[in-house]
């Protein structure tokens, strides 16, 4: 979460940018339990968001908006799902670009692809 929490930190009061993070074992992480990663990890904004909620529901999520599959780096064990990916949405949700959050090089690409979306949604107003 390391590259994750620096792309953040890239935006410190930006209300346009925000991060929602999905747990992909929700009858683990109880919204306590994400409270306490969030302080652990002085995640103090509400613009980063850690979520939870019914399992099936998060992972048809998954699977149906964010087009989380095999060949987008879904690793499925025990029946829990997970991807090291970061979705970039646009306002209207549109997927404008999927990150490897573990790979700095892409976290970087993501901040350059973000300030990109801005300025095109500022020249659009």
């Amino acid at each position: 979460m390391g590259n994750v929490h620096e792309t953040f930190d890239a935006f410190p009061h930006d209300t346009g940018v925000v991060f929602l993070s999905h747990s992909v074992t929700p009858e683990m992480d109880t919204p306590e339990v994400l409270r306490s990663y969030a302080k652990e990890r002085e995640i103090k904004t509400l613009r980063w968001q850690l979520v939870t909620g019914d399992r099936e529901k998060i992972y048809a999520n998954a699977r149906t908006s964010y087009f989380v599959d095999q060949e987008a780096g879904i690793k499925e064990k025990n029946g829990i799902i997970h991807t090291e990916n970061v979705i970039l949405l646009d306002p209207e949700g549109h997927i404008r670009g999927i990150y490897n959050g573990t790979l700095r090089l892409d976290m970087k690409r993501l901040i350059a692809d973000i300030r990109v979306l801005k300025k095109e949604l500022e020249s659009a107003d």
